[in-house]
Parts: structure tokens; sequence; C-alpha cells
């Protein structure tokens, strides 16, 4: 290893002081997109999970409704009571 002369390396890369090239760019995206491992294809969906969410949404839903439901009727009872 040549630590103490910092002249003396022999690598293939411009200076420090020189700009990237559009070309070296393009070099360095081909070079990593090379490297990269193919995509993981996806993952079979669970129609049961997805079902049990489905009818936990939709009770939610239904619940929100009731209660909205006797709220209104609350605020007109009050309103008629005076």
């Amino acid at each position: 290893m040549n630590r103490g002369k910092p002249g003396s390396s022999s690598s293939s890369s411009p200076p420090a002081t020189a700009l990237p090239t559009t070309q070296d760019w393009l070099e360095r995206i081909a070079a990593l997109d090379a490297t990269q491992p193919p995509p993981t294809p996806p993952r079979p969906r669970n129609t049961r999970k997805a079902a049990r969410r489905k009818a936990v949404t939709i009770v939610a839903r239904l619940v929100l409704l009731v209660l909205l439901a006797i709220a209104l009727a609350v605020a007109a009872q009050l309103m008629w009571v005076k």
C-alpha cells in the first residue's frame, strides 16, 4: 500500500477536481442497475383476512352512523324541550 505517496495511486477514475460527465453518470447508473437483485414477486393476498377487514370496516361505519343518529335524536329532543 502506498499510503504516504498521494501521487502514486493507479486508479482509472478522473481526478477529484474534474466534474463527472454525463457519460460517467450513465455508466454508474448502468453498473448499479446491473448489480440490483430482481424484484420479488408480490405475495398472494390472504382472502380471509381481507374479508374480515372489510366486515370490520362495515360494522365500524354502521356503529358510527348509529351514534350519529342517536346524537341527532338527542339534539332534536333537547330543542323541543325548551
